[in-house]
């Protein structure tokens, strides 16, 4: 779990990003008991946010976040089409991504609220969270009239492996593509993928911290 914690460390993959990109970069080991198992607790927690299969359900607080808004007199079935443009059929079984339909908007007050409790809980002011997760918000269109509310615009644009990761899961779900509108349960696993990758950026402070207490006295780096 502490090499979760440690690769997944904002100030380490800025620090590493050549080794990153190139090669095996070296991993700072903890040298005491005490520093292992915090680095250890981090890495669980960031291992249960990231593993799409774990049970995690971030519910509460966290309902703001990708809140599906749904028209009314609408049935569900025709509700969950994604008819966007997100994606379409490229040469053979290739899926080239589509501009979609996301305005980005200011946060409301209330969702600034909700914002600041989510902070509080990570030991984190209102303008700390939102300098990690951006000032502003996006709502993602599934058609013209479906859409999840509040997603930030720093969830919106985040990327694993060169792909935008909420972006790359639409494409693949556009209509025509997948036949048939999303289940309910569908729709609700995109809104846990942005609660998930909200907490990872909100995590980003503890996990430097983390990293900078290693730092000094760490193992497995060349000596000087």
């Amino acid at each position: 779990m502490t090499l979760a914690e440690i690769m997944h460390t904002p100030q380490y993959r800025n620090e590493n990003s050549g080794a990153l990109l190139s090669d095996w970069p070296r991993i700072p080991l903890p040298s005491s008991a005490s520093l292992l198992g915090h680095s250890a607790a981090l890495g669980r927690c960031l291992a249960d946010l990231l593993d799409a299969e774990s049970s995690l359900n971030l519910s509460g607080e966290w309902l703001f976040l990708a809140a599906l808004k749904l028209p009314q007199n609408v049935a569900i079935e025709e509700a969950l089409k994604l008819t966007a443009g997100w994606g379409n059929r490229g040469q053979g079984s290739t899926v080239m991504p589509g501009r979609g339909l996301s305005p980005v908007r200011p946060w409301s007050d209330s969702e600034r609220e909700k914002l600041a409790a989510l902070a509080s809980a990570q030991c984190l002011t209102l303008d700390e969270a939102l300098a990690l997760l951006g000032d502003s918000c996006v709502d993602v269109h599934l058609n013209g009239a479906a859409y999840w509310s509040a997603v930030p615009a720093r969830v919106w644009s985040y990327t694993l492996g060169g792909y935008q990761v909420l972006k790359k899961w639409l494409s693949y779900r556009e209509l025509p593509l997948l036949g048939r509108g999303l289940r309910a349960e569908e729709a609700q696993y995109f809104a846990q993928v942005v609660r998930r990758i909200t907490a990872i950026l909100l995590l980003g402070p503890r996990l430097d911290a983390s990293y900078q207490a290693i730092l000094p006295t760490a193992t497995g780096l060349p000596t000087s």
